[in-house]
């Protein structure tokens, strides 16, 4: 069975939520500024499935830096990606044309996909 990381509490300030955010970032595979979004509201959970043992070294990695850290179960079949990060798991859709997003694009782009986005930023271009 796989799970995934749930975050509560803060990410601490300076050095402390560097390093969070460089952790998720290398563990994410992910730009360190979507790790700095995706720590940026917690409670969170990591939109990224591991197997119980590497979550367990992740948890405890993150304890360290202060992080409140869960184990969540995640049942089999859940595993939608998101469309624009398809190692990541999906954690809303876009407002707009229901493509699956994970927390990281829900929160950077406002409930959008980046396509969506980039029309609704070209459009307020013509718009002008």
């Amino acid at each position: 069975m796989s799970v995934r990381l749930r975050l509560d509490g803060t990410a601490g300030h300076g050095a402390a939520r560097h390093a969070v955010d460089k952790i998720l970032s290398t563990r994410l595979r992910i730009p360190y500024g979507d790790a700095q979004w995706l720590t940026r509201e917690l409670p969170t959970t990591l939109p990224l499935l591991l197997e119980p043992s590497d979550a367990d070294a992740l948890a405890a990695e993150l304890r360290r830096l202060g992080l409140e850290v869960f184990v969540v179960p995640v049942p089999q079949g859940n595993e939608l990606r998101c469309s624009t990060h398809a190692h990541l798991l999906e954690g809303g859709r876009c407002q707009e044309c229901s493509a699956a997003l994970c927390v990281i694009c829900t929160r950077r782009d406002g409930g959008s996909c980046p396509a969506c986005a980039r029309r609704r930023a070209s459009k307020k271009r013509w718009q002008r």
